[in-house]
């Protein structure tokens, strides 16, 4: 496949370091989160990541890196409704797995793409195939996200006096996904219209 297997190759990649960027979210890196929570002045922002929260910026307070945590702990005494502090909503945040194994499969479409890079047609339809699994998975974890933080934010809109707004993490997510897909289609490209350029094609 040649040229032809590196758009393909570095879309793979670039949304192997979106799903990175989603990881490390708050409050590993706060500047990146699925939701953001301000008081009625404004001063007090809560940002939701993969592992927790930080409320007040990176200076403020944040929880500890857990895998799975509650939802309405930063909100404090602003939270006064169980429909926004029961377990069924806190158990949500453990479908954020989602995002680092689609970060896995977007690696494996990586490194198909490296051999698909200096290969035949065999390492061409492979990288395909991952990478169309890999679109798959990314845009299903995408849609699993946005609604589970859509819920939240209209949960904590309707039931506080706080104010919730979706974060940048949905969109890079949504990017990774867009990434996948759009190096699927180049990647099919490829074998399509690469493969009768040549007759001592390799098929290793």
């Amino acid at each position: 496949m040649g040229i032809a297997a590196w758009p393909g190759t570095f879309l793979a990649f670039a949304a192997m370091a979106l799903f990175v960027f989603v990881t490390v979210s708050s409050p590993v890196w706060d500047s990146v989160y699925f939701l953001n929570v301000k008081d009625v002045s404004g001063s007090q922002d809560v940002h939701y990541g993969f592992l927790g929260w930080c409320r007040g910026g990176g200076d403020g307070t944040c929880s500890s890196t857990d895998f799975g945590y509650d939802i309405s702990s930063a909100l404090g005494e602003n939270v006064g409704r169980s429909d926004v502090t029961n377990d069924a909503l806190n158990n949500l945040t453990y479908v954020l797995i989602f995002n680092p194994i689609a970060g896995f499969f977007a690696l494996l479409s990586f490194l198909a793409g490296l051999a698909a890079i200096s290969g035949g047609r065999l390492s061409s339809l492979l990288l395909t195939l991952l990478q169309a699994w890999a679109a798959i998975f990314a845009a299903a974890t995408f849609v699993i996200d946005i609604a589970m933080w859509a819920i939240v934010r209209n949960l904590v809109n309707n039931n506080t006096a706080l104010n919730a707004e979706l974060g940048n993490a949905n969109w890079l997510a949504l990017a990774a996904a867009a990434s996948l897909i759009i190096g699927t289609l180049l990647s099919t490209f490829g074998i399509c219209c690469g493969g009768g350029r040549r007759k001592d094609v390799s098929y290793v």
